[in-house]
């Protein structure tokens, strides 16, 4: 029955799948004449906004170059190659630990700690597969269309084999309101929400609370980063890392949660959706 789902998806539009998701997720319609909370108005702006930036922002290899004009060089973590497919990985010249990611889609990533003890025929074939998706069929989210795949290796910038933690910064027209921090990815995911002065949120989004943390000595310094990536905006998500006293560009972000993250409590949804100003 998935895969009869997953084939029927691909002869529906962008809108009929948007309101299938929608309703899956909320057990109702969403109202694209009036939108009101923050999910109806995200699927409003796939649909109907300006997308001028999506398309180049969500490609983790032209976006690269967008970071460096608007932020500069010295935020991005250093590039070791890019590929058209993955036997071009030249597996002699990449030091003992790195990323690869697919530059067209979400998750597909593979983190490799220590060179000797990767499997590199079977990575070859994880990269290949995610060569020939389009992530755009996966979830409609319209970033992602007609970006040409490649595969991005970039210098792993964790420390005794351990994934940095990423900060999520929530801009709105422009301006960072608030900061999303995940734990336990592969385990139990616990997700906080803090606001810009760093006031813990009573509230879960996605996930269950997780555990309160302290305030990075980077902030202020990130949400400049955050409000410099995000000018022009209707809404962007910018993600960056800490990584000691530095920090580092992640991703951007159009559609968390693909649109139709959960909250709690419900009216957290109408609050974030009123600052989203649309052109209606």
């Amino acid at each position: 029955m998935k895969n009869i789902l997953c084939f029927l998806y691909l002869f529906i539009s962008d809108k009929r799948y948007v309101i299938y998701r929608f309703k899956k997720a909320f057990g109702r319609k969403p109202d694209l004449r009036n939108p009101s909370t923050f999910n109806e108005k995200l699927n409003w702006l796939r649909l109907y906004g300006d997308h001028e930036r999506w398309n180049m922002c969500a490609d983790k290899y032209r976006v690269r170059e967008f970071v460096r004009q608007r932020i500069g060089e010295r935020y991005l973590i250093p590039l070791l190659g890019v590929y058209d497919k993955g036997e071009n990985v030249d597996w002699e010249v990449l030091p003992t630990s790195f990323v690869l990611k697919a530059n067209h889609g979400s998750g597909w990533n593979i983190i490799c700690t220590n060179k000797e003890q990767l499997d590199k025929k079977e990575t070859v074939c994880r990269l290949n597969g995610y060569l020939r998706r389009d992530y755009y069929i996966v979830g409609r989210e319209i970033q992602y269309k007609g970006i040409v795949p490649k595969i991005v290796c970039e210098q792993f910038i964790g420390t005794n084999d351990v994934v940095p933690e990423d900060y999520k910064f929530f801009c709105f027209h422009g301006e960072p309101y608030f900061i999303q921090i995940d734990e336990g990815r592969q385990s139990k995911h616990t997700r906080v929400i803090y606001d810009r002065d760093w006031n813990l949120l009573p509230m879960e989004y996605g996930f269950p609370k997780g555990e309160a943390r302290e305030r990075p000595e980077q902030l202020d310094e990130m949400l400049e980063i955050a409000a410099k990536l995000a000018e022009g905006e209707v809404f962007v998500r910018v993600d960056l890392y800490i990584v000691g006293e530095r920090i580092y560009f992640g991703e951007m972000t159009y559609t968390p949660e693909n649109a139709t993250g959960r909250f709690s409590p419900n009216s957290c949804d109408e609050e974030w959706g009123k600052l989203i100003k649309l052109p209606l």
